[in-house]
């Protein structure tokens, strides 16, 4: 009996261990990053036939397809914050686009041309290129290796004449240049920024047939803290960690994390359908709040807490919110407001202290639209070094019962309720 136990044991041991070997070591499809040979060869049929919206999709990535564009390649690429310098980075992006372009162009026409200006783009960056460098190296990382071996894979398996040395050298500044700048990720920026370089992790894990990379980037996606996973990007809401940054900037983070799942779903790892389809959420919330549709918050309850101390924001900061009440709060100490609102709608503020902050105790600012519906009352509000409150442009804003002391320096009024539409710069 006690044979018998142990060889069932042992049996099922080794079969968990082969089922995990085989997990690790099972092959990637190639090509396989954006398309699979499948998808290439459908797409060729459909163009070929002049179907809709394939048709017009060529026609746009012919005109793209700029056979006269010179190749500068750098050996040192710089990008600082918000692109300035940028020494070689547009270069780079330009480049990695083009070769991205003319390597679909080159299979879906059979003609050289395009094929042999992607093969020049890759060949002329690869042995050049020794380092990215200032705030946006991992960003432009990021940015263009997914597109970069998006061109590479497409080369490598559709016949193209691309060289072994230049294979070589291409996976070689990837390795040695690109992948020690991403491989930690960088979840602290804002979370479009690990959109991206998962995004280039899996598509180099794919091309250079590295599973364990690859399952990294999964695990990334899935469990990367501050802003890096796809759950600390997009809430179950459908809003965003930068919806109140930028719509830009959103729709940029949607399309890298958008991107990393479909480089996936190739492979056959559905990231689409996870969390109640997150990533349809992020886009459907994006594009409601786009056409004026959806507040970033609504019936929100905000009370018996403490916000106190941000050395250079609010304590709170409500933007695009309707239906808030702030209750029995204390906003006290804080780098600008204790409470700014903007673009927002049916807020009270009661009951609250609101004490020593270096701006305004309550700040109702103009934007564009400005608030509406505002309610101030019953509030210790106190030592603020601007106005108690302050509102611009605001309509049926109503202040009472509210207790002031100390707010400001020669303040004529601890209040200060204007319809002048005025921008804070």
């Amino acid at each position: 009996m006690k044979i018998i136990f142990k060889t069932t044991v042992w049996l099922i041991l080794a079969s968990l261990l082969w089922s995990a070997e085989t997990a690790a070591a099972q092959k990637f499809i190639h090509p396989g990053i954006d398309q699979t040979a499948a998808d290439m060869a459908y797409m060729k049929k459909q163009v070929k036939a002049g179907v809709q919206p394939w048709k017009n999709a060529f026609e746009r990535l012919k005109s793209a397809s700029d056979l006269q564009f010179e190749i500068k390649p750098f050996t040192h690429v710089f990008r600082g914050a918000y692109g300035k310098p940028n020494i070689g980075g547009d270069d780079l992006l330009k480049g990695s686009n083009l070769a991205y372009d003319c390597a679909l162009m080159g299979y879906l026409t059979g003609d050289k041309a395009y094929t042999n200006k992607a093969i020049a783009i890759l060949d002329a960056w690869s042995p050049v290129l020794w380092d990215l460098d200032l705030n946006d190296a991992k960003l432009i990382v990021g940015w263009t290796g997914h597109i970069l071996c998006n061109a590479a894979e497409i080369l490598r398996y559709t016949g193209s004449g691309w060289s072994q040395k230049g294979i070589d050298r291409f996976t070689r500044m990837m390795m040695e240049v690109y992948y020690p700048l991403i491989r930690f990720y960088y979840p602290q920026a804002n979370g479009n920024w690990d959109g991206s370089i998962i995004h280039s992790i899996l598509a180099l894990a794919i091309f250079t047939d590295n599973r364990e990379m690859f399952n990294n980037g999964l695990d990334h996606f899935y469990h990367a803290p501050v802003n890096g996973s796809i759950f600390k990007y997009i809430y179950p809401s459908g809003q965003c960690q930068e919806s109140m940054r930028d719509q830009g900037h959103v729709q940029l983070g949607l399309g890298e994390f958008a991107g990393a799942a479909k480089v996936a779903f190739t492979q056959g790892v559905d990231l689409f359908s996870i969390a109640d389809n997150r990533i349809a959420l992020g886009y459907e919330y994006t594009a409601q709040f786009l056409m004026g549709k959806t507040p970033h918050c609504s019936k929100v309850a905000i009370t018996n807490s403490r916000s106190d101390t941000s050395p250079l924001g609010c304590g709170i900061a409500l933007s695009n919110c309707t239906d808030v009440s702030v209750k029995n709060c204390e906003t006290a100490r804080n780098g600008w407001c204790g409470i700014m609102l903007s673009e927002s709608s049916n807020i009270s503020i009661t009951g609250n202290l609101i004490e020593a902050n270096d701006a305004e105790g309550v700040l109702i600012q103009y934007l564009y639209a400005g608030c509406s519906n505002i309610l101030v009352t019953n509030n210790l509000i106190h030592y603020n070094q601007g106005f108690g409150v302050a509102s611009y442009a605001g309509k049926n804003i109503k202040t009472a019962n509210n207790t002031f002391a100390g707010n400001g320096t020669d303040l004529k009024s601890d209040e200060k309720i204007s319809s002048e539409k005025f921008i804070i710069m």
